[in-house]
């Protein structure tokens, strides 16, 4: 663990920002449709610069996740980037696509959030 604190979050804040700006363009680019009708899902999308874009930056993303493979142990940079890309495309998701927001699963955010803090103060 060689980067200073300050490139250690910079670092896990581009994976994040990446990966959750990602999916957020691509789901945008998906249609809604049922499960019976795979036949619509995904011709229109691929018409959709969203779905590229959002594509790329998730490939990106992948990129900066080598990159953190590369200067942390496993067991440490694993939970943080899931946990900070599982809570904050949760948050991003309630507020543009209108997902549901229930208390439990705010507090389960606040939860993860928490343990992010304490796995960066333990190493």
């Amino acid at each position: 663990m060689e980067l200073s604190d300050y490139r250690t979050v910079l670092l896990f804040l581009l994976y994040t920002l990446l990966s959750v700006s990602g999916l957020l363009l691509i789901k945008s680019a998906m249609p809604s449709g049922e499960l019976s009708d795979w036949g619509s899902l995904g011709l229109g999308a691929l018409r959709s610069p969203a779905l590229w874009f959002g594509s790329i930056l998730y490939i990106l993303s992948f990129g900066s996740w080598l990159l953190i493979l590369s200067f942390y142990p496993l067991s440490y940079a694993y939970p943080i980037a899931i946990g900070a890309t599982l809570s904050f495309s949760t948050l991003f998701a309630i507020l543009f696509f209108g997902e549901s927001a229930s208390l439990l699963k705010l507090a389960a955010i606040a939860t993860i959030m928490a343990g992010i803090g304490l796995l960066g103060v333990s190493e």
